[in-house]
């Protein structure tokens, strides 16, 4: 099986809920012959994601006799069955295919990337195809390229193991899909050797998951309606099936025992592995003291795993029934958040005394809140969401808590500390469901995700520097660069939402520390570590080595190159290319003739081991020099030669050959 992957520049955030899911695919084209074909005229997706739904159709429409037979969406999410069913025909005479995912669910979704299988057939196919995002909802520009394929002639045959193609979704800044939003993506294909060649596609898919965390909390009544009606397996399972949206934790009251029914709610909800329940006794039921030790629950199903549980008793009913009444803690790690979650059962007495016992048992519930991070108040706990039956209405649990995010039904209420992306009731009592309808919140909890290591810096001129971060996050990325060797701030760029950042008047041979932080676009506005990157130091991009000039003058301001530091007739520049001390005056590169006791004459001049030389002659001053020596290496610390006196006349010199900085 061919495998064809293409990743970008960067890297994906992977959300929280683990690895990416198919949200809308295509893969059954069994249904005819060039149907499809146009948008009046659609393929519908199929999907597990509650009201996510997705259209295609365009190329050549559907060959109901082809198809891939691997049985995946692209490389490895699985179609369910490895049935050649159809496939969707692309020519360049028909070389448009329209997909389209549509949100029409409650909470807000992100794109991760887009998987498919395609098959060339034949030379004469299309040779070249690419994959634009065309238009939508998404804040990208439409026809934005995601991924061009050239030459992708694989010669495999209309009913095969097609090849498999990935195209992350990085190249769009917008990836997340808000409630009612759509976005629709292009196949297109171009250059043929016959336009009526058709290749083949099949197993189109478009991968993510929801872009938020989510809980609800639910007093599902022991699983019975407002009077009496269904069962818990019969109510529960059309809460499931009708309501939900895939909410990571779920938060239930009144969980009562008979008949075993802990034992049937986890088995409905067997995709929230992680169970938490906490029993809450009865010493008195409904005014007869005969009726002992009756008990019910609340208990906590989450698809992420606890890092740790607690229970406490907050309160027992004080009339009528003396219920106890426990309050839950988990903690649970979201890519490296803790996330404080608390579900309770608060007493009820008919409201008494102003509500009196109701009050006292929320404000011992607050208290518990507060004791189990060890914070001060419900405001500095950045993490912490509270839900549950409270018995009170939101006039006085507000006063209460005193969290800045709230949503609530009655008195079933969902309090945050980080705010709402979305919230919203789902309407189970009326739907005869439990005498209490369920309220939910999603919540974006998580900061971009960086990637250090593909950070990077460009020195533009000895006066500033570009640098480049990388990170990733479904509700879009701003950054943050501050210069440290600056404490005033004037090296700083502020919150931004470009990538890169550009400092400028700086000076060369100095190491500066950048501290650079992410934050995300969403309401919480979720703050990354930071990262400290140190860029330098900077050359001056002068005649000379950095390094000679911190050997001779410990910095790079001193000289430029033009000057004569030590006043020897000898530019910095020119004692840089002579390998001689440009602070020595006595250390200068110099030639001469020496003539010995036989009258014979010598050439000689200063040399230095890393230089090599040549010697260059002329008549007359006037007609330009010939090289009689093209490179001598040196002698150190005196190369001599021995030079032609028979012309009547001839001039010398030696030249130091260049060397590269």
């Amino acid at each position: 099986m061919f495998l064809r992957l293409f990743f970008l520049s960067f890297l994906i955030h992977l959300p929280i809920l683990g690895d990416d899911k198919v949200l809308v695919s295509w893969h059954d084209f069994s249904d005819g012959f060039q149907i499809y074909l146009t948008s009046t005229d659609t393929k519908n997706s199929t999907s597990t994601f509650q009201n996510v739904t997705g259209k295609m159709y365009g190329g050549k429409g559907s060959r109901d006799t082809w198809g891939s037979s691997d049985g995946t969406f692209g490389p490895s999410e699985l179609v369910g069955s490895t049935e050649a069913d159809g496939a969707m025909a692309l020519r360049t005479n028909g070389n448009n295919l329209d997909f389209t995912i549509t949100n029409g669910g409650k909470r807000s979704l992100y794109l991760s990337e887009i998987v498919f299988d395609f098959a060339s057939v034949s030379v004469n196919a299309p040779q070249n195809f690419k994959l634009v995002y065309l238009s939508g909802d998404l804040t990208d520009a439409n026809n934005t390229e995601l991924q061009s394929f050239p030459n992708i002639f694989n010669g495999l045959g209309i009913v095969s193991d097609y090849e498999d193609v990935s195209v992350p979704l990085a190249a769009l800044s917008d990836r997340t899909l808000g409630p009612s939003q759509t976005a629709t993506f292009r196949l297109v294909a171009d250059t043929a050797n016959n336009q009526f060649q058709a290749m083949a596609v099949d197993n189109i898919a478009i991968l993510g998951d929801y872009s938020d965390f989510a809980a609800l909390t639910y007093n599902i009544h022991g699983g019975e309606g407002p009077d009496g009606e269904g069962d818990v397996t019969t109510n529960l399972t059309s809460f499931r099936d009708n309501f939900m949206h895939g909410e990571d934790v779920l938060c239930f009251q009144e969980v009562d025992f008979d008949n075993g029914e802990w034992d049937i709610i986890k088995g409905i909800f067997s995709d929230y592995p992680h169970t938490f329940q906490t029993i809450n006794t009865t010493t008195r039921y409904s005014g007869f003291l005969s009726v002992l030790n009756k008990q019910t629950s609340i208990a906590i199903l989450s698809k992420h795993p606890f890092t740790s549980t607690h229970e406490e008793l907050i309160q027992i009913d004080p009339a009528v029934d003396k219920w106890e009444r426990h309050a839950q803690h988990v903690t649970i790690d979201l890519d490296g958040e803790t996330i404080n979650l608390f579900n309770f059962h608060n007493t009820f007495n008919f409201n008494d005394n102003d509500w009196e016992y109701e009050k006292s048992g929320f404000v011992a519930f607050k208290n518990y809140v507060l004791s189990r991070p060890g914070i001060s108040s419900v405001t500095s706990g950045s993490k912490t969401i509270m839900l549950g039956d409270f018995n009170l209405l939101q006039a006085n649990v507000v006063p209460i808590i005193g969290a800045p995010a709230h949503h609530f039904n009655g008195r079933d209420h969902v309090s945050s500390i980080p705010l709402f992306t979305q919230s919203g009731v789902y309407t189970t009592v009326s739907a005869d469901l439990s005498d209490h309808n369920a309220v939910w919140a999603a919540l974006d909890l998580v900061p971009p995700a960086v990637f250090e290591p593909e950070f990077t810096t460009e020195i533009l001129s000895p006066s500033s520097v570009k640098i480049t971060a990388v990170a990733s996050d479904p509700n879009a990325v701003e950054y943050q660069f501050k210069n440290s060797n600056f404490s005033n701030g004037s090296h700083d760029s502020g919150w931004q939402s470009s990538a890169s950042f550009t400092d400028t008047g700086l000076l060369p041979d100095i190491v500066y520390t950048y501290v650079i932080t992410t934050r995300d676009k969403s309401v919480n506005a979720n703050v990354s570590e930071t990262v400290s990157l140190d860029v330098g130091p900077i050359s001056d991009s002068d005649a000379l080595p950095d390094d000679w000039e911190r050997a001779h003058f410990d910095d790079l301001t001193t000289s430029s190159g033009g000057g004569d530091f030590d006043g020897d007739g000898a530019s910095d520049e020119e004692e840089y290319n002579a390998g001689t001390d440009p602070t020595d005056a006595d250390s200068i590169f110099k030639a001469w003739m020496e003539k010995d006791s036989a009258g014979l004459e010598t050439l000689k001049w200063s040399s230095v081991d890393s230089r090599t030389y040549q010697i260059q002659t002329c008549d007359d001053l006037g007609n330009g020099w010939d090289t009689a020596a093209a490179v001598v290496s040196a002698t150190s610390p005196i190369n001599s030669a021995t030079i032609d006196i028979s012309a009547d006349k001839k001039f010398y010199r030696v030249l130091v050959l260049p060397v590269s900085p």
